[in-house]
Formats: C-alpha cells, structure tokens, sequence
C-alpha cells in the first residue's frame, strides 16, 4: 500500500499529532513492504517521503483555519498524486478531508482523525471566550460532522473519544475505530520511583494549551499546598503564555518557575527522567499521550479523571486521578502521591511501565492501522 498523511505537527514535538506523524512514519522501517509519506507545513524542507507543503494566509483568518487549509491540502495532493498514486489519504484532522474527499477518486480512500472532542462535545470550560466556545459549538462542529460522514473511515485515540463521537454525530459504530497513539516504549530508559521526595518536589506540566490543560487549577492546588515548596516546570506552551503563569503564582515565593516552552521529545524525556511528578490536570483530554510517555520512564503521574486519561493510567492503578476541575480534590490526590511510601510509587510506577509496553508500544499500533486500511481497501 502507498498511504499519505497530511498534518500539521511534524517536527514539532508537543503534541498528539506530532506523535501520530512519528509512528506513522515508522511504518517505513517496520513494513517495508508498504510505502508512508508524510505532508506537512512544520519541515524546513522536503525530502524524499516527507513533502513540505506551504500555508499562508492573513493572521485575521485565522479562526478558519480549517476551511482554509483544505484547499491548500488538496492543491498539493493532486501533484504528489501523480507521482505516486496513493491508494489511501490520512488526514490528522478530518475537518481538512472535505475538499479532498468530495473532488478526488473514490477508489482512494480516505481516513480522517479525530484528535479530541472541543468541537465535538463543546463545553464553555474548554474555551478561553464565550465567543470562541459559540464558533465551535455551532460552526466548526457543523463542518467536523460533515467530514466524519464523508471520509472512509475516522480513527480516535480511545475508547472515551470512539463513544463520544458516536453520541455526537451518529455515525455507525464499525466506521470508527480505537488505535491508541503508540511510541518506542523499549528505547525509554526506566527509572523507578522509589526513593522518597526531597525538597523542593520537582513538579512537570506539559501542555500547549494551557486552559485545556488545567494550569489555572495546578497553580491554585499548588498555592493550597503551603507546606511544601515546588519547582514547576512547564514545556510545550508557547513563550507568550509564561507571564500568564508567572501572574498566577507571583505571591507565591515556594512555587519556583521553569518556563521551557517547545522543547524535543530527547529534551521532553529527560524532564520525566529529572522531575518528580508529572502533573496536567487536563480539563478535556481524548488520550493524553504525555501520561503514556511519562509512565513509561517512571516518573509518578497525577492526572484528571477526564477522557482517555483514565484510560491511559488504567483507572488509578498506576497513578493518581483527580475529579476534572476540582482543584480541592487535586490537593488531596498531589499529597497522598507526595506522602505515599516510596513502595507505594514503585509499584505504580513498575506497572505502568509494563501498562503502557503492552498498550502504547508504536509496533502494536502500525500492525493494527495497516490492517484497518488493508480492510478498508477490500
């Protein structure tokens, strides 16, 4: 099978499609027998299977990215398409799939992901405006219910996500299917958590986005939990939200920040590796693959009872989970992980990893991904 991806996150390491393009890609390595390219705006330059594709329009336009870009998506899929005939199209987003799906053969299939649920099942929690929660709820979602019952196929990252855009969009339950975000577990080094915290607790936050995230219920968790002082590291949110967060704890002199915004996934391990507890208190979550990736390097992890989440940290066993925008619960659950007995963290953090080699290991999730497109294609 020739198979082409287009996202918008590559190189990029920060995020859930980042990881999907890495994996992805990986296909090449351990399927030789089939052919992966990928078509993205976030390389410097095109190479031989990985095609840079432009994307300019004004900044104003921004809040239809959506639209917009299908057109540019499409415009680059009918060249790449005549060099090498791909039998099956992914878009990471499935909203950029409309243009391509209704203009391009049928006989090429195309599969669109769904990354989260912020359009399809809109809360005003989710949203920095009130303004911006009405443009999904009414607009974006119209467009993303469209694509799911055009495209072949829609993939999600968890269960969670697979019955919520069920719910949402009444598309029949076989059309979409759960392949959990996989990564190489085996070449993450593990360290296991069984030594007893020292002053001050090396706290770690990864997220874009820092509403969606929970960094406003972190902070006040943390301002709570006067008794202990925090180093809190926070990566993957852009530079102009660190005086965000800095007004958030100003007060707070035993709360220390480090802002490292974007940074690699080496440099992203190597946290998990340095710091104590890993910590998003996602308000919405479809997976949570940082929860996956910190599991797997031992680090102890506490979360939110949200989405693919619990999923991901299977329900408590192999870490903390908190009631979603409850800060108050979240101090519970971040003292009794710091005051837990060392065996306690080490059995967690021991199960996970063997949780997240059986669940998240990327091998898993290309064998399943090219049987569903084999399917598909049949």
């Amino acid at each position: 099978m020739k198979i082409l991806l287009c996202i918008g996150s590559y190189k990029t390491r920060v995020s859930g499609p980042a990881v999907v393009a890495e994996q992805f890609f990986s296909i090449n390595e351990s399927h030789s027998e089939h052919e992966c390219h990928i078509l993205t705006n976030d390389v410097d330059k095109s190479t031989d299977k990985v095609h840079k594709i432009d994307i300019n329009y004004p900044r104003k336009l921004g809040a239809f990215d959506f639209l917009i870009c299908q057109f540019f998506y499409y415009r680059a899929i009918i060249v790449l398409q005549k060099q090498f005939n791909f039998d099956i199209i992914v878009f990471g987003n499935v909203q950029n799939s409309l243009l391509s799906r209704l203009l391009l053969l049928r006989s090429i299939k195309i599969i669109g992901i769904i990354n989260d649920y912020l359009t399809a099942n809109a809360r005003l929690s989710m949203h920095v405006t009130r303004r911006r929660y009405w443009f999904f709820k009414y607009f974006v979602r119209f467009f993303e219910y469209v694509a799911t019952h055009l495209v072949d196929m829609v993939i999600v990252c968890s269960d969670d996500l697979r019955q919520r855009i069920i719910t949402a969009y009444g598309i029949k339950s076989e059309k979409i299917k759960t392949l959990p975000l996989g990564f190489d577990v085996q070449n993450i080094p593990f360290r296991k958590n069984d030594q007893p915290f020292k002053s001050p607790i090396k706290l770690l936050f990864i997220k874009s986005n820092l509403v969606s995230g929970g960094m406003d219920i972190l902070t006040t968790a943390l301002t709570i939990l006067t008794e202990y002082s925090f180093i809190l590291t926070v990566i993957g949110a852009p530079d102009f939200r660190k005086a965000e967060i800095e007004h958030l704890i100003e007060k707070y002199p035993d709360i220390h920040l480090r802002f490292l915004g974007f940074q690699s996934q080496n440099t992203v391990y190597q946290e998990m590796q340095n710091n104590d507890i890993l910590c998003t208190p996602s308000r919405v979550e479809s997976l949570g693959i940082a929860n996956a990736e910190g599991l797997a390097n031992g680090i102890s992890v506490v979360s939110t009872r949200e989405g693919g989440i619990t999923e991901v940290l299977d329900y408590g066993k192999n870490g903390w989970l908190a009631e979603p925008e409850n800060a108050k619960d979240l101090v519970d659950k971040l003292k009794e992980c710091i005051e837990a007995d060392p065996s306690l963290r080490a059995e967690k953090s021991q199960y996970g990893r063997l949780f997240v080699e059986q669940k998240f290991d990327y091998k898993q999730f290309n064998d399943l991904f090219l049987k569903t497109c084999s399917a598909l294609l049949k």
